[in-house]
């Protein structure tokens, strides 16, 4: 995988000292719009999120096993925010863009003819790890295998045994090879890579 630019397209919406609901931003989300209806710009980009949910953290975290992400760059509407309110900071109307280096200064050059804010605040790695930089102090480096299970190994044992009794929510009687079929049918909703040893 080779090295890719992420871009920070910000129109940050949130007051850090008090609780409140997102509040859009037209002038700034019709930018964006305009920015993405472009072709020439829209083929550029080979991913893309927004800073909804999780924030700097998730938006770009997601993009690729392998990020480096320097918070320092991201653009704020209020300065003096540490590192983790940074890393945090939520606005659905906030950009992350994945563009290569060839399409850099294209790239750079579509976001000033919409007068669109931008930085380049990561960089996609070969290193399979979640890195956060602020200044030169590396604030987080956390494993991308570590990050794939939700933070923990999940193990579960189960012991299915036939039971003549009915089963009053499905008016039927359950029996272990209906249960083990039904495990192993096609979209019955058990995650992938599930393993079962009977």
């Amino acid at each position: 995988m080779h090295p890719a630019p992420v871009w920070c397209i910000p129109v940050p919406l949130f007051t850090p000292w008090l609780p409140q609901v997102q509040k859009g931003n037209a002038p700034e989300e019709r930018k964006i719009q305009r920015l993405f209806r472009r072709p020439e710009v829209s083929r550029l980009i080979k991913k893309c999120n927004d800073f909804g949910a999780g924030g700097v953290a998730v938006a770009i975290g997601e993009i690729s096993p392998g990020m480096e992400i320097h918070l320092d760059k991201v653009l704020l509407k209020y300065q003096g925010l540490n590192a983790t309110e940074i890393a945090i900071s939520e606005s659905q109307e906030r950009m992350a863009v994945v563009v290569s280096e060839k399409d850099y200064a294209s790239f750079v050059k579509a976001c000033e003819e919409e007068n669109i804010e931008y930085a380049h605040v990561a960089t996609v790695t070969d290193r399979n790890r979640l890195e956060m930089f602020m200044g030169k102090e590396k604030v987080v480096d956390l494993k991308a295998s570590f990050l794939e299970t939700s933070g923990v190994r999940q193990h579960r044992e189960a012991v299915l045994t036939d039971h003549p009794e009915e089963n009053p929510f499905l008016h039927h009687g359950f029996h272990k090879d209906g249960a083990v079929k039904e495990l192993f049918r096609e979209k019955c909703g058990v995650s992938e890579g599930t393993r079962y040893e009977l």
